[in-house]
């Protein structure tokens, strides 16, 4: 899977369902990956940030190759057009990682990468 870390200028109260969607579509659409594969884990107010919101998001894949294939995919500016283009703020931070899932997700034959681990469900980073 790959972990998606955005944040944007819009207050946790103003970013409701219809903008979760309309995110969803944009992370989906800079992903180059169908929308049904990516998935919202959590939205945090960021207060010091004068009503930002945080949005953690999970874009999930098959094999790890897959997952670091979607992570190259992904840069800031691309997010940020295809936010614009669904009226929502771009953004003012963004990371994205490919990570190896511990359940189903990554190919259990696939190497793991020095430092990280894998558990019964989940992902573990060493």
């Amino acid at each position: 899977m790959v972990e998606v870390v955005v944040s944007l200028p819009i207050s946790k109260d103003n970013f409701g369902s219809s903008q979760e969607s309309e995110y969803v579509e944009a992370l989906a659409a800079a992903a180059k990956v169908a929308m049904s594969s990516v998935y919202v884990s959590q939205v945090t107010s960021l207060r010091r940030s004068g009503g930002s919101v945080q949005i953690t998001s999970e874009i999930a894949s098959e094999s790890l190759g897959q997952a670091q294939e979607v992570n190259s995919r992904l840069a800031q500016d691309n997010l940020d057009t295809q936010l614009t283009a669904r009226d929502l703020p771009a953004s003012n931070s963004f990371s994205a990682r490919a990570l190896v899932s511990g359940s189903g997700g990554a190919d259990p034959g696939l190497p793991v990468p020095p430092g990280v681990g894998r558990c019964g469900g989940g992902f573990v980073l060493l």
